[in-house]
């Protein structure tokens, strides 16, 4: 099911989210505490103009969230550089509901098999560069020429738990097709929304571009 999560203050993740008015009920409780102007920025894509009206963020904020795709990550700074994260996650993903890669596919087949409700789906497709760099990401690849196109030929995984996500690393690692088709996997130390995630990405021939 898809869902959005905040970050709490802590660093800690919260419950997620699948009732749009709950979302928006946490949203403008967080906000109380941010001083204007405050803009939404989604890292590594964009940065929205400032605004001077807290519900009006609150609500883009929600709207964009809740309506995004799968991973898709935004946030909330103020004029003192205080964040609010959010993220459109998927919990409980299936082979079915990716749009990816061959090698996404795979990966998010043995894990749906092999550790079914441990892990979530923070998405496969973003039109970026890497943080940083004028390299494109391989979440930016696509191949609308393949049978079936697909979106994105890397995949974000969030494990519940540390221990879980090392399991799910060393049992994909240890399969051959899996193996064959790997780029390289980062794990422990990714910093993006902690407590952070596995970024997977495969050698499934594309380019970058948008995704239809």
């Amino acid at each position: 099911m898809e869902a959005v999560r905040l970050k709490k203050p802590s660093g800690v993740l919260s419950k997620p989210f699948f009732d749009k008015g709950e979302l928006r009920k946490s949203v403008n409780g967080r906000l109380l505490k941010f001083d204007i102007p405050l803009q939404i920025i989604e890292p590594g894509v964009r940065v929205g103009p400032k605004k001077q009206s807290k519900g009006l963020i609150a609500e883009r904020f929600t709207n964009k969230l809740y309506g995004g795709d799968t991973g898709l990550h935004l946030v909330v700074r103020d004029a003192h550089n205080r964040t609010l994260h959010g993220r459109h996650v998927e919990t409980d993903p299936t082979p079915a509901n990716t749009s990816g890669s061959p090698g996404v596919d795979l990966l998010v087949g043995f894990f749906y098999q092999t550790f079914p409700n441990q892990w979530e789906s923070w998405g496969n497709y973003v039109y970026k560069h890497i943080s940083g760099s004028s390299t494109w990401s391989d979440h930016a690849y696509v191949n609308p020429n393949a049978n079936p196109s697909w979106c994105g030929r890397a995949l974000d995984v969030h494990p519940h738990t540390v221990a879980i996500g090392d399991a799910m690393l060393a049992a994909a690692l240890n399969e051959p097709a899996i193996k064959a088709k790997l780029r390289y996997v980062l794990w422990r130390g990714v910093p993006d929304l902690c407590p952070g995630h596995q970024h997977w990405s495969f050698e499934d021939g594309g380019y970058p571009g948008g995704c239809n």
